[in-house]
């Protein structure tokens, strides 16, 4: 604990005063050695050193009262400052702690209206500030306004002159595609016309062809007529013409009978079969065409019996009884009339053509293929053509290879 300043300096006046008080007790009981010459003192140490030592006590018992008297009284005196130390440490404390809390009132007062000036200049400062940034935003507004204003205008000239060099153009692009279409339909009349023009000759030169070619074939044909006219006549008159009774074919009764082999002959040699494609390929759920064509050489003796036949079925598919046909000048048929029967399995599957005895197969399925005959009965004659039908959708395409299967004859199938 540390005392006041005050407290010290009566502790040391205390000290003092008990110090001076002890010497005055030693001066006054007659002892002063200091002041005591040396012989004297020789003659007391050695002369009486009892009576000596018993005074010594003496003087130190009285001087040892007398300074437990000093210190009662220093202790009361110190005692009294100590009180009056603390009332005046009460009192320097209650009078510091007084100018404390006014002081601590000042500040506050001070802070106040520090604080209350503070704000009032903040206050100032930001309506200034909102003034000022009102002001800038007003100009900002109104510079925007003119920027915009301005790039309204500026877009606007931009626009109409796009649409302007659109405009021109466009007009230039209508021009030039007018110009381009008139090329173009100036360079196709002039194709197209050339294209007649060649198309016309090559008309001309293919019907001219076609009718050297039919002059000669007539005049061949008319060549080898004369000449198998000749050899029959020959052969008739060298042949045999008795009737024999073991031929069942001919009638045991009558004046006359026919010669049925040269009736044949003679049917055989006024008929001509082509089959331009002896090698077809179809495709499944597709139809096909097995064309062929025939010419007649004069007349014909009718009914003549067509007849489609495939050679893995027993059956004819298709068989046309010609009852009447009406001929062209190279002797093709113009019109036919007969009667056509379709066997069950391929009805509304197939299409057959008289005037040149094509057939058309539709819906074709996989098993369809095959080597189908065509035969003329009575006149020896048939075509083979063989069909192949892929499995995948492909376009039909033509072989050129002939069917290596034998000819199959409808003689049985429609006897």
């Amino acid at each position: 604990m540390e005392f006041p300043p005050r407290f010290t300096e009566v502790k040391q006046e205390t000290r003092k005063s008990c110090i001076t008080r002890t010497k005055h007790i030693t001066t006054h009981a007659g002892i002063n050695e200091a002041s005591a010459s040396e012989a004297e003192l020789e003659v007391v140490g050695h002369v009486r050193p009892i009576k000596q030592h018993t005074y010594t006590k003496k003087i130190k018992a009285h001087a040892d009262q007398s300074l437990a008297q000093s210190l009662a009284q220093a202790d009361h005196s110190l005692a009294q400052s100590l009180a009056q130390a603390d009332q005046s440490l009460a009192q320097s404390l209650a009078q510091a702690d007084q100018s404390f809390a006014q002081s601590l009132a000042q500040a506050d007062h001070s802070l106040a209206q520090s604080l209350s000036q503070a704000d009032q200049s903040f206050a100032q400062s930001l309506a200034q500030a909102d003034h000022s940034l009102a002001q800038s935003l007003a100009q900002a507004d109104q510079s925007l306004a003119q920027s915009l204003a301005q790039a309204d205008q500026s877009f606007a000239q931009s626009l109409a002159q796009a649409d302007h060099s659109l405009a021109q153009s466009l007009a230039q692009a209508d021009q030039s595609l007018a110009h381009s279409l008139a090329q173009a339909d100036q360079s196709f009349a002039q194709s197209l016309a050339q294209a007649d023009h060649s198309l016309a000759q090559s008309l001309a030169q293919a019907d001219h062809s076609l009718a050297q070619s039919l002059a000669q074939a007539d005049h061949s044909l008319a060549q080898s007529l004369a000449q198998a006219d000749h050899s029959l006549a020959q052969s008739l008159a060298q042949a045999d013409h008795s009737l024999t009774q073991a031929d069942h074919r001919l009638a045991s009764e009558g004046s006359s009978c026919t010669d049925y082999e040269e009736a044949r002959i003679g049917v055989s040699s006024a008929l001509f079969i082509s089959a331009p494609q002896r090698s077809i390929v179809g495709a499944v759920n597709q139809s096909v065409l097995l064309p062929v064509s025939y010419r007649m050489n004069g007349s014909l003796n009718v009914p003549l019996l067509i007849a489609w036949k495939r050679n893995d079925i027993s059956n004819a598919i298709i068989a046309y009884k010609l009852n009447n046909i009406s001929l062209g000048e190279d002797g093709s048929p113009l019109k036919c009339d007969g009667s056509l029967f379709t066997h069950d399995t391929y009805l509304d599957r197939v299409i057959f053509y008289p005037e040149n005895a094509s057939l058309r197969l539709l819906s074709l399925q996989v098993n369809d293929g095959g080597v189908y005959t065509v035969s003329f009965r009575d006149a020896r004659q048939s075509r083979d053509i063989t069909l192949s039908v892929s499995s995948a959708q492909e376009p039909p395409g033509n072989g050129t290879s002939e069917g290596a299967s034998g000819t199959w004859s409808l003689w049985t199938a429609l006897a």
